[in-house]
């Protein structure tokens, strides 16, 4: 998998699966004269110790701000850079699609499954005829899953630490 990215569920029971996997081959050594060596291990780090929910809202952040991205591109007429930020827009669609959970997920999932579908094929047409307004409407309506799964992430948190003290008042 690309993003190293497995599994969530839906987002409104604050149970999400999301798991985070770290890349073996990759070189992390860093001898502190690096900064940028620093900068990749920071972000391994905070990729795999992420909550579920917040892998997901920042592979929603990915995509909108490639969309605007594209959007710029194609009106300053770099198609090239266009047309590979939407490809990169379409591999996090994708990517959300393969992690649906449709027994936990249930109608959220098979809906989120249709949305996440049309917007696939909204950019691929966007792409095509490098219409910036189909762009638009698809970045908009990520924007609204994003502050739905802020909202669902920050939920979850708050339902875990719940648990977490409930747990520990058992113990003492």
């Amino acid at each position: 998998m690309q993003n190293g990215y497995n599994t969530y569920n839906n987002p409104g029971n604050g149970s999400s699966n999301l798991k985070s996997s770290s890349n073996k081959n990759a070189n992390y050594s860093d001898n502190g004269k690096n900064g940028n060596n620093t900068a990749a291990k920071y972000k391994k780090t905070s990729i795999e110790t992420a909550d579920q929910g917040k892998l997901v809202v920042e592979l929603y952040k990915g995509a909108i701000k490639f969309m605007k991205l594209a959007r710029k591109h194609i009106e300053e007429d770099n198609i090239l850079e266009a047309n590979d930020l939407l490809i990169r827009t379409q591999q996090i669609i994708r990517e959300l699609m393969s992690t649906l959970d449709f027994e936990q997920g249930g109608k959220l999932a098979a809906n989120l499954e249709a949305l996440y579908d049309h917007m696939y094929f909204e950019l691929i047409r966007a792409n095509m005829k490098k219409d910036t307004e189909r762009i638009k409407t698809v970045e908009d309506n990520m924007m609204q899953l994003l502050e739905a799964w802020q909202k669902a992430a920050q939920q979850a948190r708050k339902d875990k630490r719940r648990q977490e003290k409930v747990a520990i008042g058992m113990e003492g």
